[in-house]
């Protein structure tokens, strides 16, 4: 395991490999490795699997090993954590252009870049739970203000590729419940300590 506490590690760690797959395929494809199916979530559900979800963070960053990397070139799961928390603070905007404007396009989100200038590793487990807590309730409020009319309205990604709000919602919970089993937390259906 990395060398770590809640604390996190003294000194900065060798950053991650950069993310090179196109997580938005998921929408049409679904999720070979964490089992999630294709196609569109409305938002209220969105808000409830992310309020669910929430639990399995929370039983994860109360963790022993929730600071520590597996491996060098892996995330330890309060850096997931911020990962989310990040996607958490960028939802409630995206959505809010979706809703207001015609088809707009969305600059580009680096997330490896995200993670080395906001030093997820050395953010403490429980600032990353109380973080995640806040953005994630924020994200859920958003969400359950977005009407059912408004799912087909659209916004395109910076590489192009055309959005639905049902979709986008779909990319979203696709990525806090994934991230959720890579951190070591529970499959979407179990007990958020994993039973």
């Amino acid at each position: 395991m990395f060398d770590s506490s809640d604390s996190g590690p003294r000194n900065a760690p060798e950053p991650t490999p950069r993310e090179s797959r196109n997580w938005s395929i998921v929408v049409t494809s679904g999720c070979p490795e964490c089992g999630f199916q294709a196609g569109s979530i409305a938002p209220d559900e969105a808000a409830r699997r992310l309020r669910t979800a929430m639990l399995g963070w929370e039983t994860v960053l109360a963790g022993p090993a929730a600071c520590q990397r597996p491996a060098p070139g892996t995330w330890s799961p309060t850096e997931y954590a911020c990962h989310v928390r990040d996607l958490c603070r960028l939802l409630p905007a995206r959505l809010a252009v979706m809703v207001s404007f015609e088809d707009p396009q969305f600059e580009n989100w680096d997330q490896d870049e995200a993670a080395v200038r906001h030093a997820y590793w050395a953010v403490r487990a429980a600032e990353a739970a109380a973080d995640l807590r806040r953005w994630v309730a924020a994200a859920a409020s958003t969400l359950e203000a977005v009407v059912v009319e408004q799912m087909s309205r659209t916004g395109r990604r910076s590489d192009g590729t055309r959005m639905t709000i049902g979709e986008l919602c779909a990319n979203f919970v696709h990525e806090v419940e994934h991230h959720l089993q890579d951190a070591g937390g529970p499959r979407p259906g179990q007990h958020a300590a994993g039973g």
